[in-house]
């Protein structure tokens, strides 16, 4: 039997990229099939099963899941069931961008329908499912103007690149990528590729970005996904952790956690409480900063119990249900009881904690709370995220039923926190630094002469001019968030070239006010040098009333 092209292809990938990759594999393999069959007739009387290297490419082509495509493209057809729930015109949108990446290489193909995939169970929207299919097509060939522009914005916030190792660097980006992304799904957009790919941004942004918008479960899959590649020692340890409090791999602690969830329906059944019960297993991640932070980590496997009447008394109720089935009669220990129903933490957060170990060390955490406690620890002001950043007064606990609804209302409202208060983030060419300027209104943005005075009261002092994304501009130009500047200095220039320059920054003002009072008595005409050492000396003074002026401004950095 000859195996042939016909044979060894079949329907269900792009044919752009079939002939691409054909055409390569090929020219590599040619040599191949000749040297292994020089004389195919010789064979034992049959030609080969390869006889060359155009047919074995073919086979190459066929293992790894690329082959040609067209109207009966099986993977096409298992990629829109997918999407069913659309809209039809929603679903043609769809299948138009998936018949586009025709041109991608196989890499790309797997990758993008994987991100797709992502954005599908997020249930984004039928233009960004079809913009993520589209998201390495360089040429931006696809016919429709607000897809590309979903990509084109998409490039704009990927480019976007910190100091993963700064705080204050981390902090900037998160901010900007909000202030940039015009709705929340561009930022899921960033977080559905981080979730195959880009481990340091995944980590330390687009984890934290999910768990903001209220996906936490996979906020910290995302984070397991990326330490295991950032750091796969520090991974590993927290593994060892979990795997010491529990005695079992992860997949078995789940189900013994479906057995002690069943126990306790059963209780609460029986005493008529109507309740939910979820689980989970601590990742690695969690596990890992907790650890870090020189915690015990007794809460690697827990169940959270909500009462469905929002009577706090009926929690101690179940507290004592658990104490007499766990402790008194099934020999589990009970390591701890934090109330936080008597004792509310300072945002309000409410709920009974119990830590319990039983005699082979599986180590368990009930959390017990009514569900008016749990909304607020979920979506209100107890908000643990929105504690951790400082954004604790979102209360959306109305919206608690409706989860599909936070993640746009958490967006808008933080945009809007900012774009009230006038922040603003430009990068610094000079030191790659993303820099944070703060006006107290949008309808004021930073000027050159700000961002110079955020880099350092020398900068500021000395400033003439600078550039914006590489081009020249003076100092009273107005920057926005997302650009580049850098800022041009000479002691050679009175300081009188940089006083009339408009500032919008606290900071900005001081260090004008500190020209405008001390500058006056130093001429700087025929300095000479470097000017570093010359610079600090002279201006020793000035430099002084900056920081007695300082007092009198806020937001200093």
């Amino acid at each position: 039997m000859v195996i042939s092209k016909t044979t060894l292809l079949r329907p269900g990938y792009p044919p752009k990229l079939t002939a691409r990759l054909k055409a390569r594999t090929t020219r590599l393999l040619d040599w191949a099939g000749d040297l292994l069959f020089p004389n195919p007739g010789a064979f034992h009387g049959r030609q080969p099963a390869f006889p060359g290297g155009a047919v074995l490419s073919d086979h190459i082509l066929l293992s790894s899941s690329i082959g040609s495509g067209g109207a009966e493209d099986p993977h096409k057809a298992s990629f829109l069931k997918h999407v069913q729930n659309y809209a039809p015109q929603e679903i043609e949108i769809i299948a138009r961008a998936f018949d586009h990446m025709d041109s991608q290489l196989a890499e790309s193909y797997n990758r993008n329908t994987r991100i797709a995939r992502q954005m599908i169970e997020w249930r984004a929207s039928a233009a960004y499912v079809a913009a993520a299919l589209l998201l390495t097509d360089k040429k931006l060939t696809f016919k429709n103007e607000e897809i590309l522009d979903i990509v084109r914005n998409w490039q704009t916030l990927t480019a976007y690149k910190v100091d993963y190792a700064n705080k204050e660097q981390v902090d900037n980006l998160r901010g900007l990528l909000f202030s940039a992304a015009r709705s929340h799904e561009d930022l899921l957009l960033l977080a559905a590729e981080d979730l195959f790919s880009k481990a340091s941004r995944g980590f330390f942004i687009t984890a934290w970005i999910l768990r903001y918008l209220d996906y936490r479960t996979i906020a910290g899959e995302l984070e397991d996904f990326a330490l295991l590649h950032l750091d796969p020692q520090k991974y590993n340890e927290a593994e060892a952790i979990r795997q010491e409090k529990s005695g079992m791999d992860r997949a078995r602690s789940l189900q013994r956690l479906d057995g002690i969830a069943g126990t306790l329906t059963e209780m609460l059944d029986q005493a008529n409480l109507q309740h939910d019960i979820s689980r989970r297993v601590k990742g690695a991640a969690s596990t890992s900063k907790k650890a870090g932070a020189g915690s015990s980590v007794d809460d690697v496997n827990g169940l959270r119990l909500i009462l469905a009447i929002d009577i706090p008394a009926h929690c101690y109720v179940v507290l004592d249900m658990i104490e007499n089935t766990f402790a008194r009669t099934r020999g589990w220990r009970i390591i701890d009881v934090d109330d936080y129903i008597e004792n509310p933490k300072p945002n309000g957060y409410q709920s009974i904690h119990v830590n319990l170990v039983d005699g082979s060390g599986y180590h368990l955490e009930i959390q017990v709370r009514t569900r008016e406690m749990d909304a607020n620890a979920e979506v209100g002001e107890a908000n643990h995220a929105g504690y951790k950043d400082g954004s604790e007064g979102l209360d959306l606990t109305l919206l608690a039923g409706d989860r599909e609804s936070i993640p746009p209302i958490r967006f808008e409202s933080k945009k809007f926190l900012m774009h009230d208060e006038g922040v603003f983030f430009v990068f610094d060419d000079k030191s790659g630094r993303l820099i944070k300027l703060v006006t107290g209104s949008a309808d004021k943005p930073p000027t050159m002469k700000d961002f110079a005075c955020a880099l350092g009261i020398e900068t500021g002092l000395a400033a003439i001019g600078g550039t914006i994304n590489g081009q020249p501009f003076p100092l009273g130009t107005f920057l926005q968030s997302g650009q580049s500047a850098a800022i041009n200095t000479s002691i050679e220039t009175r300081l009188a070239t940089g006083r009339k320059a408009a500032v919008n920054t606290p900071w900005g003002r001081a260090v004008s006010a500190a020209q405008e009072k001390g500058a006056s008595k130093t001429d700087m005409r025929g300095l000479v040098g470097d000017g570093t050492v010359i610079f600090n000396y002279l201006f020793a003074e000035i430099i002084q009333k900056i920081r007695t002026l300082s007092d009198r401004f806020s937001g200093l950095p």
